[in-house]
Order: C-alpha cells, then structure tokens, then sequence
C-alpha cells in the first residue's frame, strides 16, 4: 500500500489530479476545497488513503496528513464512505469537522451536498 506519493501534477479535473513519478501517472482524488492548491506542472506530496473494495481501486490523496486521519474517522461512521466522506472534507477544514463533531452541530453539517438527514442520525 502507498503512505503517500511524490511527483509532479500532468493535469488536473475537479475530483483527481494525475501525478507523474518516474513516467507513470496515478490517478489521486482529493477534495474539492484543495483544487485551487494544485497547479499543474508542480511537485506535491500527496498523503494516500488506499480504497480498495472487490471491485474498486482508488488512490484518494491528502496534501496535510491531518486530512487524512479525519477522512478515516469519517470512514468508520456507519453510512459513510469514501465519497461522502470526501464529499465532507470539500465542504470544511480538518478543524472545522473536528468542531462541528464536537459540539454535535449536524446543523452546520446538512450543507454538505450527499448528506441527508438520514446520515445526520448515524453522526448522532
């Protein structure tokens, strides 16, 4: 399994980035609210979290490791996987989750798009 990956960006969409190391390209996902962080033509560190299900593969990267301790908390909740939990990290900071758990503010939590009231229960 990768702990992270080193390289530089080739491009980027709105969900993954493909990162060059020594000519391969890896596709990494990422949240949305680090899109802005990445530039193509740059070298990253991204800290990966290695999803792996009978039928899927994804290497889901983190550029402060913070990030991804929260996104494997949010892994454990009961309903919650790794899009929703990407989904999460998107929309706030590693402090902010760490807040709004905290405080048990599922409120400030419904405007994360994917998050119904449903799942607000199992955060409960």
């Amino acid at each position: 399994m990768f702990e992270y990956l080193y390289g530089t960006v080739e491009y980027k969409k709105m969900d993954y980035i493909a990162i060059d190391i020594n000519g391969v390209g890896y596709r990494v996902y990422f949240p949305l609210r680090e899109y802005e962080k990445i530039e193509v033509g740059n070298k990253y560190k991204f800290y990966i979290y290695n999803h792996i299900k009978e039928d899927t593969y994804k290497l889901i990267g983190f550029l402060e490791e913070g990030d991804r301790k929260i996104f494997e908390l949010l892994l454990k909740i009961n309903g919650i996987g790794s899009s929703l939990a990407l989904a999460v990290l998107s929309n706030f900071s590693y402090n902010k989750i760490i807040e709004i758990i905290s405080k048990n503010d599922y409120t400030t939590l419904r405007q994360v798009p994917k998050l119904g009231e449903k799942r607000h229960k199992l955060l409960s």
